[in-house]
């Protein structure tokens, strides 16, 4: 018995090693398959904290991840809530909860759609680079193009909100265009994936005049230079921003030309 044992493998040898390999290759193909079920559901669940972009760059490079950047040429939009703190002091957290979730959700899709990365979310405001990781021909018109279209549509969620009983918010939005340092800053255990620079402190600091001026959307003269053609703005002259030399001029944009 033994020996008929013996010769069926002996001249079956080849068939047996070819199933054998066949039995190999599935059990490496289903370990595969379910390890990038569990890798897309760490990335999913990663990218409700990050952008997709930085997401994807992260395991892209997730064996070389170390603090560095580069500098790059982008536009930089900040978008805050008009006087969320003041208002939210009076609202139920859960309404608070509900304003802030859907007016977010109605950003990100905008953003996107116009090449932005949305890089941080800091309270109640909102940090978007253009001209990063997504190129374009002008990240400066993508950058204006995506604050036209926020605004139009913080202006359907307000009748919305009215109508809900619930308070009327608004948004500023500042830009502001030029080199920027964009990469990993931190030390090797701790990193955040962030934009520093001039570029990015004149975009916050002209967003903040929008309530000096009671205006919602206001461009540095670097942006206003790299858009000029498509955009209508009213000037305002020599203002002061916060760590320039001098005074500047800065617009408010009324419409976009089409």
């Amino acid at each position: 018995m033994n020996s008929d044992i013996l010769n069926f493998f002996y001249n079956n040898k080849i068939v047996i090693f070819i199933v054998f390999a066949a039995i190999v290759l599935v059990l490496c193909a289903i370990k595969y398959f379910f390890e990038n079920i569990k890798k897309e559901k760490i990335q999913k669940a990663i990218s409700k904290y990050l952008s997709n972009d930085v997401v994807e760059n992260v395991v892209k490079n997730a064996s070389n991840i170390a603090p560095g950047g580069k500098r790059e040429d982008v536009s930089v939009l900040f978008a805050d809530i008009r006087n969320f703190t003041k208002i939210s002091e009076s609202l139920d957290a859960n309404i608070t909860t509900t304003i802030l979730n859907e007016y977010f959700s109605a950003m990100m899709p905008i953003i996107e759609e116009h090449n932005g990365v949305l890089n941080k979310f800091l309270g109640d405001a909102v940090l978007v680079i253009f001209g990063t990781s997504k190129k374009s021909n002008n990240h400066a018109l993508d950058a204006i193009n995506c604050a036209s279209k926020m605004l139009r549509k913080i202006k359907h969620l307000q009748d919305k909100w009215l109508d809900e009983g619930k308070p009327k918010i608004d948004i500023g939005i500042g830009i502001s265009s030029g080199d920027a340092f964009i990469g990993n800053i931190g030390s090797k255990d701790r990193l955040e994936y962030t934009v520093i620079g001039d570029t990015v402190n004149t975009a916050s600091r002209i967003e903040n005049y929008n309530k000096v001026y009671n205006t919602n959307f206001l461009i540095a003269p670097s942006t206003y230079q790299r858009v000029k053609p498509f955009v209508d703005v009213i000037t305002i002259n020599n203002v002061m921003i916060r760590g320039k030399a001098s005074k500047m001029n800065i617009y408010e944009v009324v419409r976009l030309k089409k």
